[in-house]
C-alpha cells in the first residue's frame, strides 16, 4: 500500500498500534555474528570551528549564526549481558529528529515526522512499520568490552542519517570493530549542498569524528579505516588525501568515479597519498567507469563488482525502508557485509599481504560470476623505495615487465630520475631519462636531446623540476625561472645553458632571446647581450619587450 491523501488515516492507526512484539525484517543477515555483544550509543556535541545556520523554532534569532551541530554514532564491542534489552530499529529512525540539536522526543513530534518522512520517501506503509519495530543486536549504552579495537569512520550518502549501515555496523562491532559515524550535514544547513563546499562540509566532519575517536574507551586511534557511501566515498576521499594515519578505505559506490571531474580539479588529486590498502564495492549503476580505481597505483586495491542490484541496495536503510526486498538483495548485502569484513580482518588482524588476500579472501575464480565479479591489483613500491631495491640494472628490468609496463605516472619517473641523480646513481639516471622519453612519448624531451648530452639532460631537469614545483616539461616559463634563479643569484654563469636551451627550443621567441641577453648583461658580457637584445627586437615583439630591449642596449657600451 502507497501512501496518498486517502489514507492518512491509516498512518496514524498504524503509528498508534504499533505492534507489541517485535517484528521480523525483509532484510536478514546471514553473516554469522561475532564474540562480542553490540553497544550502541549517541553523543550530540558542536563543531566549534564552524558556523551553522538554526533550524525554524530554534530559540536563535532567524539568520543568526551557530556551532555546526554534530550528532555522533558509536557502535563498539561491548560486554555480554543476558539482561540487557535490545534496541528496535525506530531507535535508529528516531534519530534523524536529533541531527541538529536535541529535541524531546514525544510522541507527538514522531508521529508528525513520520507522516512527513513517508509523504517523501517511496515507503511501502505496512512494510515500513514492521521494520520500525525489527529488534536489533544493539543494546544503548552497554559497558565497553575489554580490549583496544580497530576503528571504522563512516561517511553517509548525499544527505543520509548516521546509521544509514546499521545492520553492517553492529556486525563488525560483535567481530571487534569500533564504527563511529555522523549524518551527511550541509555546510550551513541540514540538507547537503553539490560541489567543492559540500565535499569539504563532509570532509571536515569525518576528520572530526577522528579526533572524538580517542573519547571512545576501547577504539584503538592507531588502526582508523575510512568507509563511504556515495557521496561519503567522495568525501572520505579527501579526508584520506589528507590524513596519513589512515590505515585502510572502503569505498560502497565511491562518488568519487562519478565525480571524478570534480577530484581532478582539487589539490588532492595527486595518487601518491593513497597508499593504504582499499576496497571498492559497485553496484551496475557504478561499474563502469572507474577513473580513482584505475589510477590508484600505491594502493593493494580489491573491487567486488555486484550487478544484480541498484545503487540504494548497498545501505541497510534504504533496503528496509524504502526496497520492495528479495532475495538478490539480501544475498547482496549480505556479501558486501561479509567482504568488508573479511577485508578489515586481513588488514588488521591476520596481516594479509596482497598475494594471500587475493588468494583467501578475493579470488576473481570463486562465486557465480553473474552474480558477482571480482578483481583486484597490486600496489607498486614509491620512487624512494624503487631507487633503493633497484639501483642497479634490474631497475629497467622492473619497469619493463609485464605487470609494470605503462603503470606509472609520469610524474612517478620523473621523481625516480632525480632520486637517482641525487644519490649519485648517475648512469642509472642517464638510462631512465633515456626510456623515459622513449616510452613515454615526451617529444619535448626528444628535442632537447638534440641539442644536450643525456647527462646534461639529466642534469638540467633535475635543476628544473626542482625549482617548478616538481615538475619539468622544459617549457619557457620553466626554464626561464630556473635560468632567471641562478642568473640573480651566485650561479650566473650556470645560467646561460638554461637561456640558451629556451633560445634553441624557441627560435621564434623574442622573450627567450631577450631573457639571454640579460643574463649576458648580468655577466658584463655586453657584447653577447647586444646581439641577443638586438635578435629580440627583430621579432617584432611587444611595446613592453620593444622598450625593454631598447632600454638595455642603450646600457651595453
Amino acid at each position: 500500500m502507497i501512501l496518498n491523501k486517502t489514507n492518512l488515516l491509516v498512518v496514524s492507526i498504524l503509528f498508534s498500534s504499533i505492534f507489541c512484539s517485535a517484528q521480523e525484517s525483509s532484510l536478514k543477515l546471514t553473516c554469522k555474528m561475532g564474540e562480542y555483544a553490540v553497544g550502541f550509543k549517541t553523543i550530540n556535541t558542536y563543531d566549534y570551528s564552524r558556523s551553522f545556520l538554526p533550524i525554524d523554532g530554534s530559540e536563535t534569532k532567524k539568520g543568526e549564526a551557530i556551532f555546526r551541530p554534530m550528532q555522533i554514532s558509536i557502535w563498539y564491542p561491548a560486554k555480554s549481558n543476558t539482561e540487557s534489552i535490545k534496541i528496535k530499529y525506530e531507535d535508529y529512525f528516531y534519530l534523524q529528529l536529533l541531527e541538529t540539536g536535541v529535541v524531546d522526543l514525544t510522541t507527538a513530534r514522531k508521529k508528525k515526522f513520520v507522516e512527513k518522512y513517508i509523504k517523501i520517501e517511496p515507503v511501502i506503509i505496512n512494510k515500513f512499520y514492521k521494520e520500525l519495530n525489527v529488534e536489533m543486536n544493539a543494546i544503548k549504552n552497554s559497558s565497553e568490552a575489554n580490549g583496544s579495537f580497530p576503528v571504522i569512520v563512516y561517511g553517509p550518502s548525499w544527505s543520509s542519517t548516521s546509521f544509514e549501515n546499521a545492520l553492517m555496523f553492529e556486525l563488525l562491532a560483535s567481530h571487534g570493530y569500533v564504527v563511529i559515524s555522523s549524518p551527511s550535514i550541509g555546510p550551513y544547513t541540514r540538507n547537503m549542498s553539490s560541489g567543492q563546499l559540500g565535499i569539504e562540509a563532509q570532509a571536515r566532519d569525518l576528520e572530526f569524528l577522528i579526533s572524538e575517536v580517542r573519547n571512545i574507551p576501547n577504539a584503538d586511534i592507531n588502526k582508523l579505516t575510512l568507509m563511504g557511501f556515495s557521496w561519503g566515498g567522495l568525501s572520505s576521499v579527501y579526508t584520506m588525501a589528507r590524513n596519513l594515519s589512515i590505515d585502510a578505505w572502503i569505498g560502497l559506490d565511491p562518488s568519487v568515479h562519478e565525480a571524478y571531474g570534480s577530484f581532478e580539479e582539487s589539490s588532492y588529486n595527486n595518487f601518491s597519498s593513497f597508499s593504504s590498502p582499499s576496497l571498492f564495492f559497485h553496484s551496475i549503476g557504478f561499474i563502469g567507469e572507474t577513473p580513482f580505481y584505475d589510477k590508484l597505483i600505491y594502493s593493494n586495491a580489491y573491487m567486488v563488482n555486484l550487478p544484480k542490484i541498484g545503487h540504494t541496495d548497498l545501505a541497510s536503510q534504504f533496503i528496509k525502508l524504502s526496497s520492495v526486498g528479495g532475495e538478490i538483495r539480501n544475498k547482496a548485502y549480505n556479501t558486501i557485509c561479509n567482504y568488508a569484513l573479511l577485508f578489515l580482518d586481513g588488514v588488521f588482524k591476520k596481516e594479509f599481504d596482497y598475494d594471500t588476500m587475493t588468494e583467501k579472501v578475493f579470488n576473481p575464480t570463486k562465486g557465480d560470476t553473474t552474480f558477482m565479479s571480482i578483481k583486484s591489483k597490486k600496489a607498486l613500491p614509491k620512487p624512494k623505495v624503487l631507487c633503493e631495491k633497484y639501483k642497479n640494472e634490474n631497475l629497467m628490468a622492473f619497469l619493463n615487465s609485464k605487470n609494470i609496463i605503462g603503470r606509472y605516472p609520469k610524474e612517478a619517473i620523473q621523481e625516480l630520475i632525480v632520486l637517482l641523480y641525487e644519490k649519485d646513481f648517475k648512469n642509472n639516471a642517464n638510462d631512465l631519462m633515456k626510456w623515459f622519453t622513449k616510452e613515454y612519448d615526451l617529444n619535448s624531451y626528444i628535442k632537447v636531446l638534440s641539442f644536450t648530452a643525456i647527462d646534461e639532460t639529466v642534469e638540467m631537469f633535475v635543476e628544473i623540476y626542482k625549482n617548478n614545483n616538481e615538475n619539468c616539461s622544459f617549457s619557457y616559463s620553466e626554464l626561464n625561472h630556473t635560468a632567471q634563479l641562478f642568473s640573480m643569484g651566485n650561479r650566473k654563469r650556470e645560467a646561460m645553458k638554461y637561456f640558451d636551451l629556451n633560445v634553441k627550443l624557441r627560435p621564434d621567441s623574442f622573450q627567450a632571446y631577450f631573457n639571454l641577453g640579460i643574463g649576458y648583461y648580468r655577466l658584463n658580457d655586453f657584447v653577447n647581450a647586444k646581439k641577443h637584445f638586438t635578435n629580440c627586437l627583430n621579432l617584432n615583439p611587444d611595446e613592453r619587450y620593444s622598450n625593454l630591449a631598447k632600454s638595455f642596449l642603450e646600457k651595453c657600451i
